[in-house]
């Protein structure tokens, strides 16, 4: 009687595979949840800088107007431009007395050159329209925001974003 007890106890002391197999799928499954949140929080974060560089931008570009009585001229350089003849500040004439440092896209970083990749470009943009107009562009991350107007104003991509002057 005493060894038949031993095997018993033998044979129930592991896990069969199968619920092994359910309790990795359980962990896989959350796991996934997780990663798609902190993506997705990532991208509204970003985003949201965006938005609050292109009002920061914005506010500079009304003091240079009071100043000066039209907005900075506009060139083919942009915040992310790294070819030659393109020189900081992306703006001409935006300095210290307007904005302590030309904001770059969170995404932009020393290696990356627009137009060589097959993901879509996020960086800064500005167009001066007039002397009393421009857009200032950038690319959200959240195609679907409601604020996502590129449309409006003739420029194509998805998750393009502008702000203008005048409103």
């Amino acid at each position: 009687m005493k060894k038949n007890w031993h095997i018993f106890l033998r044979a129930q002391a592991g896990f069969t595979f199968i619920e092994l197999l359910v309790v990795t799928v359980i962990i896989g499954v959350l796991a996934s949840v997780v990663m798609v949140s902190f993506v997705s929080s990532s991208e509204h974060t970003r985003d949201a800088r965006r938005k609050k560089d292109l009002a920061a931008l914005q506010a500079a570009l009304e003091v240079y107007k009071l100043n000066t009585g039209a907005y900075p001229s506009h060139t083919l350089c942009n915040a992310a431009a790294t070819w030659p003849g393109c020189r900081t500040p992306w703006i001409p004439g935006m300095n210290d007395d307007y904005i302590s440092e030309l904001p770059q896209d969170p995404r932009q970083n020393a290696t990356t050159f627009i137009g060589n990749s097959d993901e879509p470009e996020y960086t800064y943009n500005y167009i001066r329209t007039s002397e009393t107009s421009y857009h200032l562009l950038t690319r959200l991350e959240n195609v679907d925001d409601d604020l996502v107007n590129g449309d409006e104003f003739g420029y194509t991509g998805e998750g393009i974003y502008v702000v203008t002057q005048p409103k």
